[in-house]
């Protein structure tokens, strides 16, 4: 559902066939694509280049945070420039390994990109790093993810964290480079309006209220389920 959630049409999806055949760079800052001759393409940048593992054909990339309650864990993340979040860690993986705070607050969501209705946890990373930048107070959603089965893999990391950056995919050598852009400090923002939202209609110009959440503005101001912007 794509287009209900983005408010905008969907014709389909760029994968894998399509990333093999280019190297594939995304400057989120100025909002454009670039597609490069991988035969031709040596990276000459000011960043720097990260080795690239496959899971079930998703770019996997490692990287390091610390938690409230842990510090310091490595673990793999696939590459999602699909995901609007910034990181997402899969319920599993923070249950074995006591990623959980007592002093976490959780609370229910219908989280559209995922298709969750139910208890997701968010919590802010004292810091998280992919090669040498890191990033303070990253936003981690702890959530389940049926799509994602591998016990290799902590979660994935999305568009919230790749915005930072000027990102280059090369499949062909199996590296990701990485180049911050004026977003890199940037704080990381979470919606709190309450207020979950698709779009309908002709020209997806019509915003119906799908949920409120409790004890937020939208609640505040008397906005339902149901409601049309």
């Amino acid at each position: 559902d794509f287009a209900a959630q983005m408010g905008r049409p969907y014709e389909g999806t760029l994968g894998r066939d399509f990333f093999d055949r280019f190297v594939i760079q995304i400057d989120y800052a100025r909002r454009t694509v670039q597609l490069l001759d991988p035969g031709s393409f040596h990276y000459s940048g000011s960043g720097t280049t990260l080795p690239l593992t496959f899971e079930d054909n998703l770019p996997v990339v490692h990287a390091r945070f610390s938690t409230g309650s842990r510090k310091d864990i490595e673990a793999d993340f696939v590459v999602n420039t699909a995901l609007d979040s910034s990181v997402l860690i899969l319920d599993r993986y923070a249950e074995t390994h006591r990623l959980f705070s007592p002093h976490q607050k959780s609370f229910s969501a219908l989280d559209l990109e995922l298709g969750l209705k139910q208890q997701v946890a968010f919590e802010r990373a004292k810091d998280f790093r992919i090669g040498p930048y890191q990033t303070s107070g990253t936003i981690i959603e702890f959530a389940p993810l049926d799509s994602l089965d591998s016990s290799s893999v902590a979660g994935e990391i999305g568009a919230g964290m790749l915005r930072r950056f000027i990102v280059i995919f090369d499949y062909s050598r199996r590296t990701m480079a990485l180049e911050p852009n004026s977003d890199f400090q940037n704080d990381d923002q979470e919606d709190k309006s309450g207020i979950s939202l698709i779009a309908q209609g002709p020209g997806l110009k019509t915003f119906q209220v799908v949920q409120v959440q409790a004890g937020t503005p939208a609640a505040a101001a008397g906005i339902h389920p149901g409601d049309v912007i």
